[in-house]
C-alpha cells in the first residue's frame, strides 16, 4: 500500500513499466492487491514529456506478459488513481503477452488519466487495462487467445488527443492468422462505471473512444455494460468505439456518447460507433440521450 510518485527523469529519456505492485511481471497472479496512487509525471527543462515517453503504467502491474497459456490472473484488485502518458490502466497498463491472456474476478477503483498530448494516433488508456495484445498494422499476430470474465472498473478515464480509450479497456486484440482470421477471444460480465473523456486538439487523435472498450478486434463481448458518458472527436460509442470481427450480445450502455464531428468517420452512437465485420445481438442503449445505437 502507499502512493508511487515519480516527478523527474533525465532529458529525452522515457519512463516505462511502473505499477503499484510490480513494474514488469510474467507469470500467474492470484489473491493480490495494491492500494495508493501511481503517478508518473516527468518534468524539468529538456525532459521528453510526450505521451509515449511515459508508458506501461498500472495500478497493480505496469507491463504483464504470460510465459505460457496456463498462467492466469485471478482475484486481484487495485485502488487508487493512475496518471501517466501511454498504455495506462487502473489495474494493468500493458498486457504484452504472446501466449494469450486470462483474467477473472478482478477490479480497479480510481481515475485513470493520460496527461500529455499523444504524439501518435492512439494513447491506449483503460479503467482496468490499457492494452491487451500488440497494436499497429501487422502486429496483431503477436497476441494469443483472450479470456476476460467477471471484471469491472470504477472511475473516470481521461486523455488528450489520443485514440483507443475505454472505461474498462483501451485496446484489445486476439491472435490474427496470416489469412486475416482472428482467434477466439471473449469478454463476459465486464462493467465500467465512470465517464470517458478525450480532449480534442486536432483530427489525428481522439478516435475510438468507448464507455467500456475503445477498440476491440476478434472479441465476443457478452453480458457487459457501461454507465458513463463518453466524449471524443469521432468513433465514439456508449459501449464500444470501434469493433472489428467481433460480436456483442446481451450488453448495454446507459450514458450519452458525443463527438466533435458527428458526420465524419461515424461520429458517435449510443452502443457502437464503428462496426467492421461485426454484429450486435440483444443489446441496447439509452435512446433518451443518443440519436442512434450504431
Amino acid at each position: 500500500t502507499g502512493d508511487i510518485s515519480v516527478a523527474k527523469i533525465s532529458a529525452n529519456n522515457g519512463m516505462a513499466n511502473d505499477g503499484g505492485l510490480a513494474g514488469y511481471f510474467s507469470g500467474s497472479v492470484f489473491d493480490s492487491y495494491a492500494t495508493g496512487d501511481v503517478e508518473i509525471l516527468p518534468e524539468g527543462e529538456g525532459v521528453n514529456t510526450t505521451a509515449t515517453s511515459v508508458n506501461s503504467i498500472g495500478g497493480l502491474i505496469g507491463n504483464y506478459s504470460s510465459a505460457d497459456s496456463e498462467q492466469k490472473i485471478s482475484n486481484v484488485f487495485a485502488e487508487g488513481a493512475v496518471t501517466g502518458g501511454y498504455k495506462l490502466g487502473g489495474l494493468i497498463g500493458y498486457v504484452s503477452s504472446s501466449r494469450g491472456f486470462y483474467i477473472s474476478n478482478s477490479y480497479a477503483l480510481g481515475d485513470v488519466s493520460s496527461v500529455y498530448a499523444a504524439n501518435s494516433d492512439n494513447v491506449y488508456v483503460g479503467g482496468l487495462i490499457g492494452v491487451v495484445g500488440e497494436t499497429g498494422v501487422g502486429s496483431q499476430n503477436k497476441s494469443g487467445e483472450v479470456v476476460i470474465e467477471n471484471v469491472y472498473a470504477y472511475g473516470d478515464v481521461t486523455a488528450i488527443n489520443g485514440g483507443s480509450v475505454g472505461g474498462l479497456i483501451g485496446y484489445i486484440s486476439t491472435y490474427q492468422t496470416p489469412s486475416g482470421v482472428y482467434q477466439s477471444g471473449s469478454i463476459t460480465n465486464a462493467h465500467a462505471y465512470g465517464d470517458v473523456y478525450v480532449t480534442y486538439i486536432d483530427s489525428t487523435g481522439a478516435y475510438d473512444v468507448g464507455g467500456l472498450i475503445g477498440t476491440m478486434r476478434g472479441i465476443d463481448l457478452s453480458n457487459s455494460s457501461a454507465s458513463g458518458d463518453v466524449y471524443g472527436f469521432s468513433h465514439v460509442g456508449g459501449l464500444v468505439g470501434t469493433a472489428v470481427y467481433s460480436t456483442i450480445s446481451d450488453s448495454y450502455a446507459t450514458g450519452a456518447a458525443s463527438s466533435v464531428e458527428n458526420k465524419l468517420n461515424y461520429g458517435s452512437a449510443g452502443l457502437v460507433a464503428n462496426m467492421n465485420q461485426s454484429t450486435v445481438y440483444n443489446s441496447y442503449y439509452n435512446a433518451d440521450v443518443n440519436d442512434s445505437g450504431y
